[in-house]
């Protein structure tokens, strides 16, 4: 309205074109900016999440800082315990169910830091299971630079997934939950599993490929 602008005409004055030109490039300047000081701040193995993994909280003299909750400690230390000893991750999901113990959502719900009503009574599933185990946070390491989101470069400001080999990892920056023995015999069992069902998947694949009876009836 101030800059006399109507869309219905589909014209505007070439003040509001040199506005938008400008406002863009002020966009994408601080982006430049913002991402620059974050990138630092990883690489200085400070942690930058909106918030804490489950097991940790942030320091209250620092949030940039990780310490451990002492709530939520336990329960990933018997997580891994548990898959360590060869319980499957669904078992483990089911198990915290039963006992009533809260999900991270629910852990979250509980302490304040999600506002949202779809935490309040969510569940333990196995993927919630999964993320524990394989968060390498709880070593001790700082991971960062998972997602990447530059809108200074290509003006797109959806975050995307990067690379493993081009995460930022800093270790020995918080007291960690897990030692690296039990975490990799857990990531060892992980791959063995995985293996195992990728070739049960190619126990049939000698047989004749045949149509759907059922195909454009149900």
């Amino acid at each position: 309205i101030t800059d006399r602008f109507d869309s219905l005409y589909k014209q505007a004055d070439i003040s509001v074109q040199v506005k938008n030109l400008l406002n863009e490039r002020y966009a994408k300047d601080v982006s430049k900016k913002i991402c620059s000081v974050m990138e630092s701040m990883q690489k200085q193995g400070k942690f930058v999440g909106s918030k804490a993994p489950y097991g940790y909280l942030r320091d209250p003299m620092d949030k940039h800082h990780l310490v451990i909750d002492p709530e939520a400690a336990p329960i990933v230390r018997e997580l891994f315990e548990m898959v360590a000893g060869g319980c499957t991750l669904h078992y483990a999901a089911v198990t915290m169910n039963d006992r009533g113990i809260p999900s991270p959502g629910r852990h979250n719900f509980d302490l304040g830091l999600v506002k949202s009503d779809k935490f309040k009574n969510s569940l333990w599933y196995q993927q919630t299971v999964r993320k524990i185990l394989i968060d390498k946070t709880y070593l001790g390491w700082m991971i960062g630079g998972k997602y990447r989101s530059a809108f200074h470069r290509s003006g797109d400001k959806k975050s995307k997934a990067v690379p493993k080999e081009d995460w930022i990892i800093v270790e020995n920056t918080h007291e960690p939950l897990i030692d690296r023995e039990t975490f990799n015999k857990v990531q060892a069992l992980a791959q063995q599993k995985s293996e195992q069902y990728f070739e049960k998947l190619g126990r049939f694949t000698h047989l004749e490929a045949t149509e759907n009876i059922l195909k454009g009836l149900v």
